[in-house]
């Protein structure tokens, strides 16, 4: 069998710096261990070697350290970046009633978003009573499309977008606001159509 050499040249071009054979990872720890020539022959070949041995703990642990905090802050950074749109709600009328805290239907939903928690910047709601143009209705429809939602909720038993959105995705029509405000059982009916789709 003929000794395979590498040009110390080549390795240094394709980045491999002070290059050594590990004998102990040619073997599987399963596999017996025989002792041939050609092995004592490769291990006095690297003792005679006068480059010394790499080892990758001879990298600077803080660099080492420092790249794997820099990628794990850019992954955090970008998950934060890409907030998770976990409910979409469309109907009529939601402009007024989003995050007033004056409104009871307001603190309605808080409560059932707590309920189920979810934190209200995970809830995404479009207003239909604000859409007069047709741009305006396929502009909304693209933006939900976009969140990658498989349902979503409408408070609207004959919206103007459940129709559209149900070509490509479940609509759950809920009780609304109103209603659930002022029935227990339509407030039931909701809070349990919610969690089934988010359990």
């Amino acid at each position: 069998m003929s000794k395979t050499t590498l040009d110390p040249s080549l390795l240094e071009q394709l980045g491999i710096v002070n290059w050594r054979m590990h004998t102990q990872f040619a073997r599987s720890p399963e596999a017996p261990v025989y002792e041939s020539a050609n092995q004592n022959q490769v291990a006095a070949v690297v003792k005679e070697s006068p480059q010394p041995a790499y080892s990758a703990l001879e990298e600077p642990v803080e660099q080492i350290v420092g790249d794997v905090v820099e990628l794990e802050a850019s992954e955090a950074l970008q998950s934060e970046n890409q907030s998770t749109t976990e409910l979409v709600f469309v109907g009529v009328g939601l402009e007024q009633v989003w995050q007033n805290e004056e409104s009871p239907a307001w603190r309605l939903m808080l409560n059932i978003l707590n309920a189920l928690e979810i934190s209200e910047e995970d809830v995404l709601y479009f207003d239909t009573g604000l859409l007069h143009t047709e741009d305006a209705i396929w502009m909304t429809l693209e933006e939900i499309i976009d969140t990658g939602v498989e349902q979503v909720f409408s408070f609207d038993e004959d919206g103007m977008l459940n129709e559209a959105l149900s070509e490509g995705l479940q609509v759950e029509t809920l009780p609304s606001l109103d209603a659930m405000l002022m029935q227990g059982y339509a407030k039931k009916q909701g809070y349990y159509r919610l969690a089934n789709y988010v359990r």
